[in-house]
């Protein structure tokens, strides 16, 4: 996030509001925009197909769509994290040149590995072979783009980041109409794929343009998977935490198959999904004060261990990281709040909108209230990375996983939990106990930083005279 934030205290730092909203509006765009284009883009195919397709077959592009961007997710997971330790590192050597050679890596390795996989699952379902070859590309060019914006967080030219995500979905519906009205689902499905594939070409060619590409294909960041481990499993078991309520209700009783066999579940999955876009601010907010205020003082402390200061400075500089990560949650919560009160206030004025029945009601706001505390447990897990605590980080996301599946079974079973309160629930575990260790941690930040450091090979001092020798150590 470095480059990323940069930009943003460049912005703030012009101490006017054309340079506020410039700052919030690049840590919208980054945050969210990618999530808003392709809401839009499947929103509006699904409204301009309502005449040429049935109402099961849009129920199969809706599940379809929505199963890729499951399992894209879910693939990138336990790569996730670990390439983007490995990205800071190589901008901390200032061996930025490596990025793109490492990118194309990392892509086709995930294609290699995943790409028969998904091709297995898809062909389980009863697709035409057009829609299963389109589904696995779907899921491939996904996760191409989620790893392109690792080292594009390390960029300048966000202008062109951005209009490669509006480009991209302006192409999802252009091509969709255009096929869908020849060849139907097939020709829907297949044309929302080739606008995804667009924004991961044009992201692909923004690395290339920013990065060059003078390295060979670099394999060294494998070698993080053994270093690293508890990265890949944070990545993996909070992507699988988000999904697995969802998973389980398409299993359900309560979802719904469609013609392929495809399976869904439009009483859960519709209100959750709008909820999500109420945190959007939260992530806004996040970006832009975690990248700025927060950085500096993070910066501070440890520039002042290099500069061998003492510990009172030390300790000074401990105690003005609690003080701005306490001011900035507090300002996100009050913010947060704002909003997610303001939307619940507004969810009958929704429903009608969407025409959702009275349990969706009910959904949507425990949807809202749900998607907050992720967002809290989000961002308290990014401060935990931030600080190298890569255990309890894994261990907030093992309680978020696991409570979201344990609860979800335990309401579809009927057992005095309402349908989601389960996912509401984990999302509270994972917070409480990742602020738990955040709290703890941060009090006891001298003893970690300096008890984590490898000691040094021992040295011996001895007095000899000028005709002695000294034995070697056995």
């Amino acid at each position: 996030m470095a480059g990323i934030g940069f930009r943003l205290q460049k912005l703030l730092a012009e101490d006017s509001y054309s340079g506020s909203v410039k700052a919030y509006s690049l840590s919208a765009l980054i945050s969210a925009g990618p999530f808003l284009l392709t809401i839009l883009a499947v929103s509006l195919i699904r409204l301009w197909s309502m005449e040429s397709l049935t109402a099961d077959q849009q129920a199969t592009f809706q599940a379809l769509v929505t199963r890729c961007f499951a399992l894209s997710l879910l693939s990138v997971g336990p790569s996730y994290l670990v390439v983007t330790r490995f990205a800071a590192d190589e901008y901390y050597r200032a061996h930025v040149t490596s990025f793109t050679a490492v990118f194309f890596s990392t892509v086709s390795l995930h294609a290699l590995v995943f790409g028969p996989l998904l091709l297995i699952h898809f062909s389980s379902f009863a697709l035409s072979a057009s829609l299963r070859l389109s589904a696995v590309l779907l899921c491939l060019v996904t996760g191409g783009t989620w790893l392109a914006l690792i080292f594009l967080s390390a960029a300048k030219d966000y202008a062109r980041m951005g209009l490669s995500f509006l480009v991209g979905g302006a192409g999802s519906f252009a091509f969709g109409l255009a096929l869908g009205g020849r060849l139907g689902l097939p020709g829907y499905f297949g044309g929302f794929m080739l606008g995804q594939a667009l924004v991961f070409a044009m992201l692909s060619y923004a690395l290339v343009r920013e990065f060059g590409y003078r390295e060979p294909r670099d394999m060294h960041w494998l070698s993080y998977f053994k270093r690293q481990p508890l990265l890949a499993a944070t990545g993996f078991l909070y992507n699988l935490g988000i999904w697995a309520d969802k998973f389980l209700f398409w299993r359900s009783g309560q979802g719904e198959a469609v013609e392929a066999g495809l399976r869904h579940c439009p009483m859960y999955d519709i209100p959750i999904f709008f909820a999500y876009l109420t945190s959007i601010p939260a992530l806004t907010f996040f970006l832009v004060h975690m990248e700025t205020d927060f950085f500096f003082k993070y910066r501070a402390y440890y520039q002042g261990i290099q500069n061998q200061e003492g510990l009172s400075a030390l300790e000074r500089r401990r105690r003005d990281i609690v003080k701005s990560l306490e001011a900035s949650l507090a300002r996100l919560l009050l913010v947060q709040g704002l909003v997610s009160a303001a939307c619940m206030l507004a969810v009958p004025f929704i429903t009608s909108a969407m025409r959702m029945d009275p349990v969706q009601m009910s959904l949507l706001r425990i949807g809202m209230f749900a998607a907050f505390l992720q967002t809290g447990l989000l961002i308290m897990v990014n401060i935990l990375l931030y600080f190298d605590l890569q255990g309890e980080a894994a261990v907030s996301a093992l309680v978020f996983c696991a409570l979201n599946i344990v609860l979800t079974r335990a309401s579809l079973s009927g057992n005095s939990i309402d349908p989601g309160y389960g996912y509401l629930l984990a999302c509270l575990g994972g917070l409480a106990v990742a602020f738990y260790f955040l709290n703890e941690r941060l009090a006891r930040l001298h003893f970690l930083t300096f008890m984590r450091q490898p000691l040094p090979h021992a040295v011996v001092i001895a007095d000899l005279d000028e005709d002695e020798e000294l034995d070697p150590l056995p």
